[in-house]
C-alpha cells in the first residue's frame, strides 16, 4: 500500500511539472470593437479598452476622463503595469490601400521582408518617430496572420527605454500592438519573449478570405501601413499625459479580480 501511495505522489508531482511555465500569469482580455481578444502578463494591472463607462472610478484616481484616453480614434487598448513603466497600445486603422488588399496572408515572406527593408529606409529618415529603431524582422507565430515587427529606442531627451512595435493588415484593417518599456536601458529577453506571446495569443473571431489579383499592390500597402506607422509613433509616449493621482487603484479593468 505504501508503495502505491508513493507512485501515485510522484504521477502527481509530475503533472504539475508538465504543466506549462507562466500559464497562470497570463489573462485574456476581449476587446470587442475589434472582434478580437488577445492576453497579457498579469502584471499589467491596469487594462483600458473602449468599453469602459465615462464615469469609472479610475479616470478620476488618474486624473484624466475617457476621451482623454482614447483621444486618437485608432487607439482600442491601453494597458499598464502598477509602476506604469511597461506599456502596451493596440491601435487599429483602416485606409483605402488596406480595403483594396486586405490581408498579410497573401504576402509572400520575400514581399514581406522588402516591406520591412523599405519601412526601415522611410523611418530612420524621418526624424519626427522619436524613435530609432535597430532591427526589423517578420513574426511568424500568429496562427492567423504574420506581423512585421521593428525593434528600437526612444530618441527623445524626456523619454527613455526601448520599443518593440508589431504591425499587420487583415480584413482590411491595419492593427499595431507597441509595446513601451520606459527607463530600461536595453530590452531583456524575458521582456521580448513576453512580447511574442502576447501576439501570439491575439485571436481573430472572423477572417475574411481574399484573392490576390495584382502583385503591383503590394507598394499600394507599403504606402498605407507606413503612413500608420508614423502616426502612432507620433504617439507612442501618450503615457506622459497622465499618472495615478492616489486613491483607490481596482476599477480599471484590473486583470481579472472581479
Amino acid at each position: 500500500m505504501k508503495e502505491k501511495g508513493l507512485v501515485l505522489i510522484l504521477c502527481v508531482l509530475f503533472l504539475f511539472a508538465a504543466l506549462p511555465v507562466g500559464a497562470a500569469d497570463m489573462v485574456s482580455y476581449p476587446v470587442s470593437d475589434l472582434d478580437m481578444s488577445l492576453e497579457l502578463p498579469a502584471s499589467y494591472n491596469y487594462v483600458f479598452t473602449r468599453e469602459i463607462s465615462d464615469d469609472d472610478p479610475i479616470l478620476a484616481d488618474w486624473g484624466m476622463s475617457k476621451s482623454d484616453l482614447f483621444d486618437n480614434d485608432a487607439v482600442y487598448l491601453e494597458a499598464l503595469t502598477e509602476d506604469q513603466n511597461d506599456e502596451v497600445i493596440l491601435l487599429m486603422t483602416r485606409t483605402d490601400s488596406s480595403e483594396t488588399y486586405e490581408d498579410f496572408n497573401a504576402f509572400s515572406r520575400e514581399e514581406l521582408m522588402e516591406l520591412t527593408e523599405y519601412t526601415h529606409t522611410v523611418v530612420a529618415n524621418n526624424k519626427a518617430t522619436n524613435v530609432a529603431y535597430s532591427k526589423y524582422d517578420i513574426f511568424e507565430d500568429q496562427s492567423q496572420v504574420p506581423f512585421l515587427k521593428a525593434t528600437g529606442r526612444f530618441e527623445s531627451d524626456d523619454t527613455h527605454g526601448g520599443v518593440i512595435q508589431y504591425v499587420t493588415v487583415l480584413n482590411g484593417n491595419i492593427y499595431t500592438l507597441t509595446f513601451n518599456f520606459y527607463g530600461d536601458d536595453d530590452i531583456s529577453k524575458k521582456e521580448a519573449v513576453m512580447t511574442e506571446d502576447v501576439v501570439a495569443s491575439i485571436h481573430f473571431d472572423k477572417v475574411s478570405s481574399v484573392d490576390r489579383e495584382n502583385d503591383n499592390i503590394i507598394y499600394m500597402i507599403i504606402i498605407a501601413v507606413l503612413v500608420v506607422i508614423i502616426v502612432i509613433l507620433l504617439v507612442i509616449i501618450r503615457r506622459q499625459k497622465y499618472s495615478i493621482r492616489g486613491g483607490e487603484k481596482n476599477h480599471a479593468e484590473k486583470t481579472n479580480e472581479e
